[in-house]
């Protein structure tokens, strides 16, 4: 008994032996078989993957470009608006002071003596209603000062 006891246990190891030789067999012949298919797929993708990374790489750089010349195309814009509104405004100042020089020309020929003593009194009653109202806003101020002053002191 005990010596087919050991003959079992002997062949059952001889058994899981070849079992394992022949599982170690089927394991290799499907990681080769797996390794070449991996190697096609990688093959396409990575020239696929490099076509679609050039492909992205162009339409990226030309958007770029594209923005980049809309952003210098607007810069020119908005400084040739900027010249042309200064031009403008030089010219109306331009032509705003010459007829500004023609109308006193003007003036100055029409009018005589009468109208200069006119304008002396003028600018005599002008100095005279700042001079009071300057007077009157200081004496405000002053009524002010001593009114804080005293509600500081109390």
């Amino acid at each position: 008994r005990e010596d087919r006891q050991a003959a079992e246990f002997k062949e059952s190891q001889l058994m899981a032996a070849q079992l394992k030789r022949m599982s170690e067999t089927r394991e290799a012949v499907a990681n080769l078989q797996y390794r070449e298919r991996q190697a096609i797929v990688d093959g396409v993708t990575a020239t696929l993957g490099a076509a679609s990374a050039e492909a992205l790489e162009r339409r990226s750089k030309a958007e770029e470009e594209r923005q980049e010349r809309h952003v210098r195309d607007w810069q020119a814009r908005r400084t040739a608006e900027y010249w042309r509104q200064v031009d403008t405004e030089q010219r109306r100042t331009r032509d705003l002071s010459s007829t500004n020089r023609s109308l006193a020309s003007t003036r100055r020929e029409v009018r005589g003596v009468d109208g200069r003593a006119e304008d002396a009194e003028q600018s005599r009653v002008w100095r005279k209603q700042d001079a009071e109202h300057h007077e009157a806003t200081r004496r405000k101020a002053e009524l002010s000062r001593l009114r804080r002053q005293e509600v500081d002191d109390n």
